[in-house]
C-alpha cells in the first residue's frame, strides 16, 4: 500500500503547479503481458494475454479479487458519488457477464448470456446480445430500460447518470438523468462510444471526436470537456471531468482538463506521459493505459490545493496503490 506524501508550500511560489503542471509522473508495470486495462475509483483491473485478470489497489470489497477464467473485456465503476459501489463486470470467454466488488446483490448476479459486451455504472449493469439487443440488471430506472429496448446496438456505454448505445446504422442515443442532453443533434456515423458524468463522446467513421451532454456545445467544441483534438482517434474514454484517447499514431490526448481552483482539484490525469498506447481508461483520480509493448502505465492520482495558510498542500492519491500496476 502506497502512503500519501504531503508537501506544504508558499502559493506565490507554486503558481504552475496550481495550474496542473505539478501532477506529474508515471508508474510502469514489470510485466508486458497486458491487453486491457480498466482504471476504477481506488482499484484498476488487468487482462493478460492469456485472459487472465489482475487487479491491483483497495480490496476492501472483493474489488481486486478477480474470479478465475479468461476474459475478453472489463468495464469498472469510475464515475459517481464518494460512497459509489466499487465493483467490476467482465465478459468472459465463453460469452458470459461475470461481477464481482461490491454492489447490491442483483447488480453482481447477471442474466444469462451469451453476450458480445458488458458495461457497468454504479446501481446497474447492461450487456449487449449477439444480435445487438441490450439486457440490464440491477436499479436501472424502468424509463431508461423501457426506451433503451426497442433498438439493436454495436456498442453500449453506462455511467452513473445514463446509458448511450451506438445503433446498429451508425447513430448514436443515450436515455438518463433529465439534464442529460441525450443525442446529439446532427446525425452522425459513430464507430465507439464512452460516457461520463451527464455527457458523451464518440468517435465518428473518420476518427474524430464528437461530444455532447450537459453543459456542453454541440459539436468538436465542447463548453465542459472543452475542444477535443482535432486528430483521429482509435480509442476514447471519458471520465468525471476530462476524457483521453488514443491517437491513430498510439499517442494518448486529453480534453476538459482543468486547473485546480476553489471549485476543482486536477488530479494529474490529462499529464498522459509520452510513448505509444493502444488503450487508455479514465479512473476517478487517475488513469491507465495500455503502451505498445505490452506494459501499462498509470498516472495521475496527485494533487495540490490552497489550505487557508497561504500554502500549498501536496500529494499523491495513491493511498491504496490503484496507480501502481505490477
Amino acid at each position: 500500500m502506497s502512503i500519501a506524501r504531503w508537501t506544504f508550500l508558499p502559493i506565490g511560489t507554486l503558481a504552475s503547479l496550481a495550474l496542473g503542471a505539478g501532477c506529474t509522473g508515471s508508474q510502469v508495470s514489470s510485466t508486458a503481458d497486458w491487453i486491457a486495462v480498466e482504471a476504477g475509483w481506488t482499484h484498476t483491473c488487468g487482462i493478460h494475454d492469456d485472459g487472465s485478470v489482475e487487479c491491483w489497489g483497495d480490496d476492501t470489497y472483493g474489488q481486486s479479487t478477480p474470479p478465475e477464467g479468461a476474459f475478453t473485456s472489463l468495464s469498472a465503476v469510475a464515475h459517481g458519488s464518494q460512497d459509489a459501489p466499487e465493483h467490476v463486470c467482465a465478459l468472459r470467454d465463453d460469452r458470459e457477464i461475470v461481477c464481482w466488488g461490491t454492489a447490491e446483490e442483483d447488480v453482481l448476479s447477471p442474466r444469462h448470456g451469451p453476450y458480445t459486451a458488458a458495461t457497468t455504472a454504479d446501481r446497474f449493469a447492461c450487456g449487449l446480445s449477439p444480435s445487438g439487443w441490450m439486457v440490464c440488471w440491477g436499479a436501472l430506472p424502468r424509463e431508461y430500460e423501457d426506451r433503451l429496448k426497442y433498438d439493436q446496438y454495436a456498442e453500449i456505454s453506462a455511467s452513473q447518470t445514463h446509458v448511450c448505445g451506438i445503433r446498429l446504422d451508425g447513430s448514436a442515443t443515450c436515455t438518463g438523468h433529465e439534464d442529460f442532453k441525450a443525442d446529439p443533434t446532427d446525425r452522425v456515423d459513430f464507430v465507439q462510444i464512452s460516457t461520463g458524468i451527464e455527457n458523451a463522446c464518440g468517435i465518428r467513421e473518420d476518427g474524430t471526436v464528437y461530444c455532447w451532454g450537459q453543459n456542453l456545445a454541440e459539436g468538436r467544441g465542447t463548453a465542459g470537456l472543452g475542444d477535443p483534438p482535432d486528430e483521429r482517434f482509435v480509442q476514447i474514454d471519458v471520465g468525471n471531468d476530462e476524457a483521453c484517447g488514443v491517437t491513430e499514431d498510439g499517442v494518448v490526448r486529453c480534453w476538459g482538463c482543468r486547473p485546480t481552483s476553489a471549485l476543482h482539484v486536477d488530479h494529474g490525469q490529462c499529464d498522459a506521459p509520452g510513448g505509444t498506447f493502444t488503450r487508455v481508461s479514465m479512473g476517478r483520480r487517475h488513469a491507465c493505459g495500455v503502451r505498445e509493448d505490452g506494459a501499462i502505465e498509470c498516472w495521475g492520482g496527485q494533487a495540490c490545493v490552497p489550505n487557508v495558510a497561504g500554502l500549498y498542500e501536496c500529494h499523491d492519491d495513491h493511498l491504496y496503490g490503484q496507480a501502481d500496476p505490477p
